[in-house]
């Protein structure tokens, strides 16, 4: 285990991309210990053999296509209506839209994105600074794991055997104080910094806005009553996500086309490639952390300093902090959940 984990942090320290450090960390323990290199091949392709996992794809294909048919930005611009009066109401419109696009998407990284190229410029043309655009985007695109649909919530029920409507479900209230207190910092700061508002309020520009983006509110309403239903699998709900931002962006605000199709699809390949090439490269680099009983070193480890469940999760939570700093979030789920 100790040779496994030097020689990952290693090929990291020297640049190399977190799967093939772990593969070739992997390879090289496997080698040593005398069992036969095709052991990587069979654990990479037995760890991606589930159903389940088609869901990951397909709700990156919905937030894909949300970006490009003008689903966030109606987002925005309700949210906008509804709290640009408040000082600092753009700022809010920020978090509050992400609340609604981590309801559509399941990915951080494409409510980032989306947050990114429609509020961003905005907020540096009423007088934000660039830096505090970038701190906000980011943190508001934290929502998109924790409010469901959530990409991680699917891996993590697939590889724990759990729930995922029960994830769903409760991933609601946590997101919603996350989201509470994002915007408590925001409402400070605007008092501290005298950030503006956007406008007086109107209650039709607010209406107008409502209708404008009812199509896009409904998705997140139609996800969480079918699994709470129990009329639809992960997979299934995932793929009617797809869907339906595939007719609503082609015949209700009909700003996709055709064209934009194959664009839109690479982008989809590519982002579901990371993640999923990281989560094969973790099956062999997870089972000789399992072989070795790493995760009960872990927990004999924290148990030596406390048990109170309180200071264990500290301890986890500061560990996480630090590793996110270096690793994407899907590779550190990937390199330790397994185990």
């Amino acid at each position: 285990m100790t040779l496994l984990l030097l020689l990952f942090v290693g090929l990291l320290i020297v640049g190399v991309p977190i799967a093939i450090a772990m593969i070739a960390a992997s390879s090289v323990v496997i080698f040593q210990e005398g069992i036969p290199l095709t052991i990587v091949a069979q654990r990479v392709f037995a760890g991606l053999q589930s159903f389940p996992l088609l869901a990951v794809p397909l709700f990156t294909l919905a937030g894909s296509l949300m970006n490009e048919c003008g689903i966030s930005e109606r987002l925005f611009a309700f949210t906008r209506a509804l709290v640009g009066h408040i000082r600092g109401g753009l700022a809010q419109t920020a978090v509050i839209g992400n609340v609604f696009l981590a309801g559509i998407s399941g990915s951080s990284v494409a409510d980032t994105a989306a947050t990114c190229r429609v509020l961003v410029p905005q907020l540096e043309r009423n007088g934000y600074s660039r830096a505090f655009g970038a701190a906000l985007a980011s943190c508001a695109g934290t929502l998109g794991p924790v409010i469901p649909p959530s990409i991680l919530m699917v891996l993590y029920a697939w590889q724990a055997n759990v729930s995922l409507g029960a994830l769903f479900m409760a991933g609601v209230i946590p997101g919603l104080v996350i989201a509470a207190s994002l915007a408590t910092v925001i409402a400070i700061l605007s008092r501290i910094r005298k950030y503006p508002t956007s406008g007086a309020f109107s209650g039709s520009v607010l209406w107008t806005s409502f209708r404008d983006a009812i199509w896009a509110l409904m998705m997140p309403v139609i996800i969480l009553v079918g699994f709470r239903l129990g009329a639809v699998t992960a997979t299934e709900i995932a793929g009617i996500a797809a869907l339906y931002s595939a007719l609503v962006g082609m015949f209700v605000y009909r700003t996709l086309s055709w064209k934009q199709v194959p664009a839109i699809l690479r982008t989809t390949a590519r982002e579901t490639g990371v993640i999923l090439i990281i989560a094969g490269a973790a099956a062999p680099f997870s089972w000789i952390l399992g072989i070795e009983q790493a995760p009960q070193a872990i927990v004999a480890a924290v148990q030596a300093v406390t048990t109170e469940p309180w200071m264990v999760m500290l301890i986890l939570n500061v560990a996480l902090l630090i590793a996110g700093m270096f690793m994407e979030t899907i590779a550190i789920w990937s390199s330790g959940s397994r185990s």
